[in-house]
């Protein structure tokens, strides 16, 4: 079966951790009218809102946070989410860590509740959202990085996606 892809939506936002719960909400009744995939739709929310998360916290100020969502119908179809904004180097040297460290896991699961305990009273930088990602959304992370602007990209298998609108 053939693979045709649909950019569902572009959104460009100030790094706002105000817009992050208001923009979860709206990608989710846009991935509702996509696909009669519930658990897919929940899967996307959960990954959207860790990624702007981390763009509004880590994004420096006044800078744009671009978010994006595409859906893959068919048998190989697939659910892709992108977050690109700008960061320190030293942010994209962390991001790298983590997203290797997920990437390379065996284990997700325990790899998620090891990160958990590591620093229970600091929420300053832990990966944490990201290892929600692979686990509680079942989501595969990649990481782009062209010089210090990052693309996190957050991807699910949907081949049963189908467009309901």
């Amino acid at each position: 079966m053939a693979v045709s892809t649909m950019l569902a939506l572009e959104i460009g936002l100030d790094r706002n951790a105000l817009l992050v719960s208001h923009t979860r909400r709206y990608v989710q009744r846009v991935l509702e009218c996509l696909t009669d995939d519930k658990e897919l739709v929940q899967r996307g929310a959960l990954a959207v809102h860790e990624l702007l998360e981390n763009g509004a916290k880590y994004a420096p100020a006044g800078a744009r946070i671009d978010l994006s969502l595409a859906l893959e119908s068919g048998a190989d179809g697939s659910l892709v989410i992108r977050l690109t904004n700008p960061t320190t180097a030293d942010h994209v040297d962390r991001l790298r860590q983590y997203v290797s460290e997920i990437q390379g896991a065996a284990d997700p699961n325990a790899l998620y509740i090891e990160m958990m305990c590591r620093n229970p009273f600091d929420d300053s930088v832990s990966g944490l959202g990201l290892a929600r990602i692979r686990v509680e959304a079942d989501m595969v992370l990649d990481l782009q990085v062209v010089a210090e602007t990052t693309t996190i990209v957050a991807r699910a298998a949907a081949p049963q996606a189908t467009q309901t609108v």
